[in-house]
């Protein structure tokens, strides 16, 4: 249909060729995205079903550990914690908390790293 209609047209040939490598390019994108739909309606079931057993699993740590959202007293409590940190006290923190810190810190900084990593689906740069 959408070559039927360049041909109607009268169009330049280099606008032509332009057009139809546009044409082409976006049935390879729809061509590539069908076969990654369907390898992915392969997974639909495992996906679900590991879906379900972590929900599951979740649900019942939740319940054994009793946890519960946090009340507005302790989140008061927490903040006023955070505020009465000072400079003094850093200054007592001894060599095995301060290490204790920066191995923390470099953990949080790698997972955040990695999952970078997996969402750009590449170690460096994005995929265009």
């Amino acid at each position: 249909m959408v070559l039927a209609f360049a041909r109607t047209f009268r169009f330049p040939l280099t606008a032509q060729n332009k057009f139809r490598a546009l044409y082409v390019r976006h049935a390879t994108n729809l061509n590539s995205t069908t076969k990654t739909l369907s390898k992915l309606a392969e997974y639909r079931k495992p996906i679900i079903y590991n879906a379900l057993v972590i929900k599951e699993l979740a649900k019942e740590v939740y319940i054994k550990e009793g946890l519960r959202p946090p009340t507005t007293s302790e989140i008061s409590q927490a903040w006023s914690n955070l505020r009465s940190i000072g400079l003094n006290d850093l200054k007592g923190i001894g060599l095995r908390d301060a290490a204790r810190a920066v191995i923390r810190s470099v953990e949080v900084i790698g997972f955040f790293a990695i999952g970078e990593m997996i969402g750009r689906g590449s170690l460096i740069g994005y995929k265009y």
